[in-house]
């Protein structure tokens, strides 16, 4: 199981390498600013599944950890990035957050518990 720690770090440079790799892809300027903002996001979001249950024990997985809250995190990004009037760094941090959050979920799937479906 990973550490805290280690879901930090992974959600940093994770959420940091997307808003790289976004930039390339849509041929856009790179933003220092958002990829610092990204990055913050993807710390939130590398440690959300664990602030919303706290790993207490071995079988502490259930809704946040699942792959269900995964697909939800990521499908609700997407049309409120779409239609917000919020500036370019706040729009980075939501992005962060959500591959923090995937990022969070890759590593926990890797250990021998897996995740779960919906839940416990």
């Amino acid at each position: 199981m990973a550490s805290a720690k280690e879901h930090l770090l992974v959600g940093l440079i994770a959420g940091a390498a997307a808003e790289v790799f976004r930039s390339l892809a849509l041929r856009e300027p790179l933003s220092w600013s958002d990829v610092f903002w990204c990055g913050v996001g993807g710390v939130v979001g590398g440690l959300g599944p664990d602030v919303l249950e706290p790993a207490t024990n071995p079988n502490h997985r259930n809704v946040a950890h699942s792959l269900v809250a995964g697909g939800v995190v990521t499908s609700a990004w997407r049309p409120l990035n779409d239609a917000s009037t919020a500036p370019s760094w706040a729009r980075a941090f939501g992005r962060g957050v959500v591959v923090g959050y995937i990022s969070h979920l890759a590593l926990d799937f890797t250990t021998p518990d897996g995740l779960p479906l919906l839940g416990r």
